[in-house]
């Protein structure tokens, strides 16, 4: 029986656990697609809610602490940017976090011998991999993954030199939106041969699908994401009164955390919409999935943060066309590679209330024209973004990187 190859994934985004919804998926989900082909081994931080080792599937999860017990503040919800910008004081374990990751992966290039690592994000994961390869493994090549934060944010001097180094430096690139290879080669002048747009999967067979036996709330509007700046719940905040006017029942359902929620259970209560926002926290998938077969549509009202940081593009809005739930996003460049105006959704202006209100009202109030839509979204979806049909595509990369 041939062995199979072996690849050293690292990554600050995954589960805390089997069963926690604090942080996404998608890399987990990737990783779990690509052990059906390949031996996989994780790094990843550790969390308080988490194990130093543990299995999902045939996947190893290996993580590291990087602070004192009960101190691990820069992997808690809402990732390790939207924690520096809540607290600067989490700049102190910034450090610590590199040395504990270095350290982390030093040990496992000197442990076993792996015929590709995967980066997801360029900062710090690309960053750090490519400081070591020369040390442990020159031979070994790099595939590095960026999923937008990492891209658009970071912009100070040193920042933006270690980003293009290391995009120099790794042999392959894929970015998950056209939007963000555009910004590789035009801003940072990235060879355009080495990238590859390839978006992360999503579970539309046994996940994310349209449940026959839930009945849709007729009205249910629904925000799923990290309560951090880029996510731009305030201005959905601040649309709510005009939507209650002309929709006096709707209420929205706020699934997510993160370091904003004080901020904008302040903002819904000088709104005057409280009483008509649930923040729900955050959830599992299954219990996601659910809230989408119920919702009435999804907003997204998504924005171009002050330090640069967007979105690479807008998993969520994928997760809602598979269960044939209506989409209103902001009219983001990278965000139009899932959600084509009045095609597979509906686009609105950043940052206007105004706008935000008038989609989610023409949504309900053209329900015929929107049922067409929802079925054609849904197919898109599963045409593109389907989780083995992506997990495919990275076999093939892989394949062509990894040397016989």
């Amino acid at each position: 029986m041939t062995q199979k190859k072996r690849i050293l994934v690292l990554t600050s985004t995954f589960p805390h656990s089997k069963k926690s919804g604090a942080a996404p998926g998608f890399v987990k989900d990737l990783c779990v697609t690509l052990a059906e082909k390949y031996h996989i081994d994780v790094v990843t931080p550790f969390t308080e809610d988490s194990k130093l080792f543990e299995k999902f599937g045939s996947v190893s999860v290996y993580r590291y602490r990087y602070a004192l017990p009960g101190m691990h503040y820069l992997t808690k919800e809402g990732g390790i940017l939207a924690n520096l910008k809540r607290n600067r004081l989490n700049y102190f374990w910034v450090p610590f976090l590199l040395c504990a990751q270095y350290s982390k992966v030093w040990s496992m290039l000197k442990k076993n011998r792996y015929d590709l690592i995967h980066a997801h994000w360029i900062i710090p994961q690309g960053w750090i991999v490519t400081k070591l390869r020369n040390k442990l493994c020159a031979n070994t090549p790099i595939l590095c993954t960026s999923h937008g934060g990492d891209l658009y944010g970071l912009n100070h001097s040193f920042w933006q030199t270690q980003k293009i180094d290391t995009l120099n430096q790794v042999n392959h690139i894929t970015v998950v939106s056209q939007a963000m290879k555009d910004h590789c080669i035009n801003t940072l002048n990235i060879d355009q041969k080495k990238i590859d747009v390839i978006s992360m999967g999503i579970d539309l067979k046994t996940l994310f699908y349209r449940m026959p036996y839930v009945k849709r709330q007729k009205y249910s509007l629904l925000f799923v994401g990290r309560l951090v700046e880029k996510k731009g719940l305030k201005y959905l905040i601040r649309a709510m009164p005009l939507i209650q006017a002309q929709a006096p029942g709707i209420t929205l359902y706020v699934i997510g955390d993160g370091p904003l929620r004080t901020t904008l259970e302040i903002e819904a209560k000088e709104y005057g919409c409280l009483d008509k926002v649930q923040f729900v926290g955050a959830l599992a998938p299954p219990a996601v999935a659910l809230y989408y077969n119920k919702a009435r549509l999804l907003v997204m009202p998504s924005i171009i943060a002050e330090d640069g940081d967007q979105e690479g593009l807008g998993l969520v809005a994928v997760e809602a066309m598979g269960c044939k739930c209506p989409v209103v996003a902001s009219d983001i460049k990278a965000i139009r590679d899932s959600v084509k105006h009045e095609v597979t959704g509906f686009l609105c202006k950043p940052k206007s209330p105004e706008d935000i209100a008038e989609k989610v009202l023409y949504v309900l109030h053209n329900q015929e024209e929107v049922k067409a839509i929802t079925s054609r979204a849904q197919q898109f979806a599963t045409e593109q973004f389907e989780l083995n049909k992506v997990g495919e595509q990275y076999a093939k990369l892989i394949e062509t990187m990894i040397p016989n």
